[in-house]
């Protein structure tokens, strides 16, 4: 099991550097601690509950998956509380 402050650390660098040039934008819109790969796959930690994982071999100019990416953003629109910013 992972200590507490290593989680916060992993989680933190994950949403602030986990999708490349994109992780800005990731976390604002989105708001999962995640990381991708030029394989296509991206992993997102979803705090306190689990993770969730998508795979497409095609990515965008920043090297993430536009596909996994899209499915992502989909999933947490549909379930806003997975976000990390999410108010209620």
């Amino acid at each position: 099991a992972l200590s507490a402050g290593t989680r916060t650390a992993t989680l933190s660098a994950m949403l602030h550097s986990g999708m490349y040039e994109a992780s800005g934008t990731w976390a604002e819109e989105v708001g999962l601690p995640a990381k991708s790969g030029v394989s296509g796959a991206v992993w997102c930690a979803i705090p306190g509950v689990g993770g969730v994982c998508a795979q497409q071999p095609r990515i965008d100019g920043a090297g993430n998956s536009v596909a996994a990416m899209a499915m992502l953003r989909a999933l947490v629109a549909r379930l806003p509380e997975m976000s990390v910013f999410h108010g209620g």
